[in-house]
This record gives C-alpha cells, sequence and structure tokens, in this order.
C-alpha cells in the first residue's frame, strides 16, 4: 500500500540532488577544504616546494599611491602604496571538481609559508607598515597572493644642486633576506595590473615616472646571489611657490641694491638703505638653509646665487661708506690731477655729466673788493704827499695844516687792513667750498660708475644661475620623460 508513495519520494531525490536542492552548504565545503590543506601543511618554515632543488618564484607588485612626504632635511621620503606578492605553494592545491567548484580560499598568513621580502634601505622604528591580519588568497593550482596597502619609510638621497627646480630619484629597494637566489628567486610584476595609475597628485611633489629593475647582487659576507627589485621613483618638485617666494624677491633685491648708489649723499639715507638690503638677502639665505639637507657635495646652485649677493650688498655698504667719505671731505686739498683727469673729463662726458670749467682756482674780484683795492693806493698815494708836506714844514719851522688829515688817514689805513683779512678770508673759503665741490663731484661720479658696475653683476650672476639650472643633464632628463 505504501510501495508507490515511497518510489516517488526515492525518484524525486534522484533527480533534485544534483540540482544542489539538498546539497552541503558551500561554507561547510570551504571549511572541510581549508581543515583538509592545513592537515598536511604543518612546517610553515620550509619553502613550499616538493624537490628541493627548486627555488620559489616570488612576483612583487608596488603600485605608488602617494608620496606623503619627502624630508629634505633628513633626507627621508614616506610613501603610501599598494603591496602585492605573488608565489606558488606547492602543497596548497587541490582538485575543485572535489570541493563544490571552489577555485580558491582565504588562509590566514601566519598558518602558511611566506617569502620573507624586505625593504632594504627601509629607516622605519617599526620597519615595514604592512597590515599582519589580512588573509592570503590561495587558489587551487597553489598561486598564493598576498595584497595588502603599506606605507614605507625609505632614506632617499637628495641633490638640491637644481632647487627649486630640482629632480629628485629616490629608490626603494625589496629582496629577500633569508634566502638566495637559488632558493627565492624575486621578479618584478609586470602584468597590465601593474601600471602606476592610482597616484594621488601631492602639493609639493609631481610624479615623473616609477622605474622597476631586477638586479643580482653578491655581497662581502656571503658567496650566495641574491636577487632584488628596485623601484625608483622620479619626482620633481613643483616650482612656482619657491620661485615666487624666495627666488623672484630675491632677484628684485639683487637689482635693489644697485639703488643704494642712485641716493644722493646729502639724504642720509644710503648707508640704512644698503644694510636693510643686506639683512633681507640674509633672511632669505637663513630661509633656504633651514630647508634644504646640511650637505657639502651638492650645494645649491640658488644658495651660491645668495652668497654672492651678499657679498656684492656687503660691498655696496662698504663703497657707500667710502663715498660718503669723499663726499663730506672737508680737507683743503685739490683733488690730484690724473683722478680729475680720468673722473671729471673723460668718465663725466661718457655718462652725461660735463665738468664746467670755471675760474674755480682764480683770485676773482667783486666791484668792492676793486674799490677796497683802490682806496688802498688812494690812500698810499696821500700819505706820501701828507710826508712830503710835513717834511716840508719842518724846514721853514711853520705848523703843517695838514697833521690832522694824517691823523685820519691812519685809521682809514687800519680799515683797509681789516677789509684787506675779511677779502683774503672770503677768497681762502671760496677755494676751500671750490675744493669740496669738486671732490662731491667725485664722488656723485664714483656712485654713477659702482651703479653700472652693481647692474652688470646682477644681471650676470641672475643670468648665470637660470643658464645652469635650465641646462642641467637632470631637467634635461626630465623632459625626456615627459
Amino acid at each position: 500500500m505504501f510501495g508507490w508513495p515511497l518510489m516517488y519520494i526515492s525518484v524525486l531525490i534522484f533527480i533534485t540532488a544534483p540540482c544542489g536542492l539538498y546539497a552541503v552548504p558551500v561554507k561547510h565545503i570551504e571549511s572541510e577544504l581549508i581543515d583538509k590543506l592545513m592537515s598536511n601543511y604543518t612546517r610553515t618554515t620550509v619553502r613550499p616546494v616538493i624537490l628541493y632543488k627548486d627555488a620559489v618564484n616570488v612576483k612583487l607588485r608596488m603600485i605608488l599611491t602617494q608620496v606623503i612626504e619627502l624630508n629634505e632635511r633628513i633626507q627621508k621620503m614616506t610613501i603610501s602604496s599598494w603591496y602585492r606578492l605573488t608565489w606558488t605553494d606547492e602543497y596548497l592545491t587541490w582538485n575543485p571538481g572535489e570541493y563544490n567548484n571552489i577555485t580558491s580560499v582565504m588562509i590566514d598568513k601566519h598558518y602558511v609559508w611566506c617569502p620573507d621580502i624586505t625593504l632594504y634601505n627601509s629607516i622605519d622604528d617599526e620597519f615595514e607598515h604592512i597590515k599582519d591580519s589580512l588573509k592570503l588568497i590561495v587558489s587551487y593550482d597553489g598561486s598564493v597572493v598576498f595584497s595588502s596597502p603599506a606605507i614605507f619609510h625609505t632614506f632617499c638621497k637628495i641633490n638640491v644642486r637644481l632647487f627649486p627646480l630640482d629632480v629628485q630619484h629616490c629608490e626603494l629597494v625589496f629582496g629577500t633576506w633569508m634566502y638566495d637566489r637559488a632558493q627565492e628567486d624575486l621578479y618584478p610584476d609586470t602584468s597590465p595590473q601593474s601600471v602606476q595609475t592610482e597616484y594621488h597628485e601631492n602639493g609639493i611633489w609631481k610624479l615623473v615616472k616609477v622605474v622597476t629593475e631586477r638586479e643580482e647582487r653578491k655581497y662581502n659576507c656571503c658567496p650566495e646571489t641574491y636577487a632584488f627589485v628596485k623601484y625608483t621613483v622620479i619626482i620633481k618638485r613643483r616650482e612656482r611657490f619657491f620661485v615666487e617666494i624666495i627666488l623672484l624677491p630675491c632677484s628684485l633685491l639683487s637689482f635693489l641694491t644697485m639703488f643704494v648708489f642712485l641716493l644722493p649723499p646729502e639724504s642720509g639715507e644710503k648707508t640704512s638703505f644698503g644694510v636693510t638690503t643686506l639683512l633681507a638677502i640674509l633672511l632669505f639665505q637663513q630661509l633656504i638653509a633651514q630647508t634644504l639637507p646640511p650637505s657639502a657635495d651638492s650645494t645649491p646652485i640658488i644658495q651660491s646665487y645668495f652668497t654672492s649677493l651678499m657679498c656684492m650688498s656687503s660691498c655696496s655698504v662698504v663703497a657707500t661708506a667710502f663715498v660718503m667719505n669723499i663726499y663730506n671731505r672737508r680737507q683743503p686739498s685739490r683733488v690730484p690731477p690724473w683722478l680729475r683727469s680720468l673722473l671729471l673729463s673723460k668718465v663725466g662726458r661718457t655718462i652725461g655729466r660735463n665738468h664746467q670749467k670755471t675760474g674755480y682756482f682764480k683770485s676773482v674780484l667783486t666791484p668792492s673788493e676793486a674799490k677796497i683795492n683802490e682806496g688802498g693806493i688812494y690812500l698810499n698815494r696821500t700819505k706820501n704827499k701828507h710826508e712830503l708836506t710835513e717834511s716840508t714844514d719842518r724846514e721853514t719851522g711853520r705848523p703843517s695844516s695838514l697833521i690832522q688829515q694824517k691823523i685820519g688817514c691812519r685809521e682809514l689805513s687800519k680799515i683797509l687792513e681789516e677789509l684787506r683779512e675779511i677779502k683774503k678770508d672770503r677768497e681762502t673759503s671760496k677755494i676751500k667750498e671750490k675744493y669740496e665741490n669738486e671732490w662731491r663731484e667725485v664722488a656723485v661720479l664714483i656712485d654713477r660708475i659702482l651703479l653700472f658696475i652693481t647692474l652688470i653683476i646682477a644681471l650676470t650672476a641672475f643670468l648665470t644661475v637660470i643658464g645652469l639650472i635650465t641646462t642641467h643633464p637632470y631637467v634635461a632628463a626630465y623632459d625626456s620623460y615627459m
């Protein structure tokens, strides 16, 4: 009586079983698969190869995502990246058909063998910031993938020769620490997925290129050969900020130095203006010195430029003091003939300051002075006449009528002597004033000569710095990359 229903149920189970209605859940199958793989995997320090002579081939992929910091002072680069290792574990294989077509599982990395890839030039206290909590992706053919975001702190030798137009080459060298090339070989991942397309722009540095190389090296400690992969991160400084904040103001200060020689000496501001310009250049020099590393093998060209400007500004202060000394000269001596011929005649005509030859050093008498001389001559004549009359009167014995006039002539003579002294002092002061004017003219001409010399030096220094920076091989290499 129950035969037909039982047979119907049996046929229904037979038909629906392949469809998975009564199949074991995948989660349990995956757990069973992992348990089976781990049951035969007892040692995590043994290389996962069946034949001992075989090497484990490891592929490394590092995709740069951001340059977090490049500290020029301590020569340290901090980057964030996507870090990926791929290798084959011959003990972690299975047949997907036996496990409901499961082709990959995730296993904790602490239970299986992992390559000891190390960043050789790391300067991190914790060595490498890689997430250890992430699991490994294991495929049925034995390929294992470890992928993790990573932050690396590496040493980067900074070349600041071309600051602020410099291009830096920072290297990240990855290699095995325990195994040589015969046991563990390292290769860079050259698949299309390894292209550097995930970089986030930095406010200071612009990514030019990431060059990947594989090299082999022998060390003095060991006779074996070790393989490593080197990533060279080529970055260029965004120069606009530094050009506008440092280079351009300092260039303007260099041209401002020459205006010290345009100020008239009687203004009293020449020396203070020169000292202020010198202090401003020193301020910019210290600003750059605090940013750049203290390196003796790559002195920045701009630092040499600032040093030359500082020397030029210092010399301008000294020259200003010399010019002020000449301009305010009180010594009653004439300009030497050779200097007068060179500056007042030749140089003066060249720069458009002709020296007018007036009777500087002749005794020119004013009309009042001429009258004084005429009065002296008249007084002398009258005095001689009076002496003659007085002698005649003595011979005759009669009193002279000109005695009173003689007394008046003596008083007039004293007045004339005082006037002659006044005239002499005026002539001396005029000659002294003419000497001083001549020395002042020499000081002004020296100012103009120093103005042209400073202008030539400033232009030469500026064009030299621009030429050295723009024609440097690093800049040419950057242009070839772009």
